[in-house]
């Protein structure tokens, strides 16, 4: 019975001490962090890279899939102001597949009115 005890015990301390060294953050470097803003300022009217640019993105700065779009994510958060996101999430829905299949006349609509001052004027309270 103590022998199941402890053997329970030292699983949890185990576990505990796993998710520790797993969850350590990683503060990256300057080469790797200036590679990663150098692409957002390429792709600034777009900044969600798609699966071929976070390949290169890998590649380049010896970074995960997962650390570079959760740097991405931070980064938009940080630097955006609310209309800048207003902005881009309709810009990424307007290249959805979905809008791709409508009409010339409603893309040119859609279109007029995610521009900036159509969307500060009537939409964004931001």
């Amino acid at each position: 019975m103590i022998s199941t005890i402890v053997e329970t015990i030292l699983c949890l301390i185990m576990v505990a001490i796993e998710r520790k060294i797993r969850d350590k953050r990683i503060k990256f470097g300057r080469v790797q962090t200036k590679k990663l803003e150098e692409w957002i300022r390429i792709h600034e009217e777009f900044t969600y890279p798609k699966a071929e640019d976070l390949e290169e993105l890998v590649g380049k700065t010896g970074l995960s899939d997962k650390q570079i779009r959760v740097w991405f994510t931070n980064h938009r958060n940080r630097k955006q102001t609310r209309a800048e996101i207003c902005l881009s999430r309709i810009r990424y829905s307007l290249q959805s597949k979905s809008f791709q299949r409508r009409s010339k006349k409603l893309k040119d609509k859609l279109a007029k009115e995610t521009s900036r001052y159509y969307l500060s004027k009537y939409y964004c309270l931001c």
